[in-house]
């Protein structure tokens, strides 16, 4: 994502700066390295976390932003309890799904494609920024939500 247009989002939702600076609830550590059609779905990813963050008082933090795999990847640092890590997960979880039917460049109605043929790098694109790669791929149907068990004492 372009810094221009990360800097209109971060103006858009002030309480980025503001939290960032407070430490009670969304951290940007770095900005977005994906393409500037996720734009919009960052944003509300970024305001379910922030509501998220402040309903328990307990801070996240965003460090990476990225595409892989032809979709959104948020990973974040956050402490708190397990029902927490669950919502925090689950809307990162429903941000990248969602990412598969977004195009990544233009924000469009988007499919996840397969560029170059078998092999080649996978990418969500509409039909007019994916017209080079026509062959589309099936999205990934299940998704998991990995949360750290605490370990049982040894009887």
């Amino acid at each position: 994502m372009n810094e221009k247009l990360f800097e209109a989002l971060r103006e858009k939702y002030p309480w980025c700066a503001e939290r960032e600076r407070d430490g009670l609830a969304l951290k940007l550590s770095a900005s977005p390295e994906c393409g500037d059609g996720w734009n919009s779905l960052l944003g509300r990813l970024f305001v379910c976390l922030d509501s998220l963050a402040m309903t328990a008082k307990t801070p996240i933090e965003v460090n990476t932003i990225k595409e892989k795999f032809g979709s959104l990847r948020v990973y974040v640092d956050l402490g708190g309890s397990e029902d927490f890590a669950r919502a925090v997960y689950g809307a990162i979880a429903e941000a990248e799904e969602a990412s598969e039917t977004i195009c990544e460049v233009c924000g469009g109605p988007g499919q996840l494609r397969r560029l170059g043929g078998a092999g080649g790098w996978l990418t969500t694109l509409c039909q007019v920024d994916g017209a080079d790669s026509p062959e589309a791929v099936k999205p990934q149907t299940s998704r998991f939500i990995a949360v750290d068990q605490p370990k049982k004492p040894d009887p």
